[in-house]
């Protein structure tokens, strides 16, 4: 028989980091001071989001990626005079905003947990350290995308495996 000390060690440590981690993505939303126009473009345009489609393979499953999320939803929220914007901070903060021709805007923010080599390491991922990362940027934002967006890929949710 295994002594089975080092394997609850091990799973409580990365209980541990996933908790910290988690903890770490739930930031506050912000938006401008007024609100009104820009809700009223984006329930107006929300009205006319249609069913995404998961047209994308990888992991054993088919998942709505990033471009054709945004390739759909973009032109329906410029129609309403409303604009969709991510950006990076030095913090690793992405910002994900839905801002309106009036500058009224609403925006959620989520800190990306970070690799850190000496995980990389211990990981044996099959790619580079920086291509890690930047899958992790991608994965964030698409899924920050479709919460702010307020959108679900149609069919069963099975890319959370």
């Amino acid at each position: 028989m295994t002594d089975i000390m080092p394997i609850i060690e091990k799973i409580t440590k990365e209980r541990d980091l996933y908790l910290k981690r988690g903890l770490e993505l739930a930031q506050h939303p912000t938006q401008s001071p007024e609100v009104a126009e820009v809700f009223a473009a984006f329930s107006a345009a929300q009205a006319e989001f249609p069913a995404i489609a998961k047209s994308t393979q990888g992991y054993g499953y088919k998942y709505a990626d990033l471009s054709g999320i945004l390739g759909v939803i973009i032109p329906i929220l410029t129609n309403h005079g409303l604009y969709f914007t991510q950006y990076m901070t030095r913090e690793n903060v992405l910002h994900t905003r839905i801002g309106h021709s009036s500058g009224q805007y609403f925006e959620s923010q989520c800190k990306i947990p970070l690799i850190t080599p000496e995980e990389f390491a211990n990981a044996n991922k099959k790619t580079s350290y920086l291509q890690e990362l930047g899958s992790r940027r991608t994965y964030i934002r698409r899924y920050e995308a479709l919460a702010i967006l307020g959108i679900h890929p149609e069919g069963e949710d099975s890319d959370g495996r």
